[in-house]
């Protein structure tokens, strides 16, 4: 078990400003700024958080893969890759995202569900791409409840789902190893 309470990293040179193997996680009120690399990394286990919030992140703000999420609230300003990626079969449910000026808000990839109430997007290159990276795993889901978002930049792969309220994305879906070109 890990608790990471009230912490605040500020320019980090390591790979990841926090890495996380297997572990059941529980943050609350974390505040890393000039990452030179991923902010958060974890790998496998459970996560609950209160707030998290990245500014200026090289690369990712919050990266999970094989990790069951229970999140309120995540703040991604100015990452250079990724505010959210949720791959190799994560689930999750994220009550609030505010993500602005992100090359990509939300990444959710191989046989991951992410849900989301409340998204707010400002600014980012792509808002979302939901795809298949790797062939040993499924098809992903992000669902993002509320429904009068406008102008949304999203990449959905085939045999994806995007859903937005209670609408099924219907435009063409794209291929999945276009939208991996596009972001790795």
């Amino acid at each position: 078990e890990l608790e990471i309470l009230n912490l605040k990293i500020k320019n980090s040179q390591s790979e990841d400003a926090i890495n996380i193997v297997s572990s059941n996680t529980k943050i609350e009120n974390l505040d890393i700024e000039n990452s030179f690399s991923d902010a958060i990394d974890i790998d496998f286990g459970n996560v609950s958080f209160s707030k998290i919030t990245c500014s200026n992140t090289k690369n990712d703000c919050f990266d999970v893969s094989g990790v069951n999420v229970s999140g309120e609230q995540i703040i991604s300003k100015n990452s250079n890759d990724k505010a959210i990626s949720f791959g190799e079969n994560s689930s999750g449910h994220i009550n609030l995202v505010n993500l602005e000026d992100n090359f990509l808000g939300i990444a959710v990839k191989d046989g991951s569900i992410l849900k989301i109430d409340t998204g707010i997007f400002n600014g980012n290159n792509y808002d979302a791409s939901i795809f298949k990276k790797k062939n040993e795993f499924g098809n992903s889901i992000l669902k993002i409840k509320n429904k009068d978002l406008k102008d949304l930049n999203i990449l959905v792969g085939k045999n994806n789902d995007f859903i937005l309220g209670d609408q099924h994305y219907i435009h063409k879906k794209l291929d999945n190893k276009y939208i991996y070109n596009l972001f790795y």
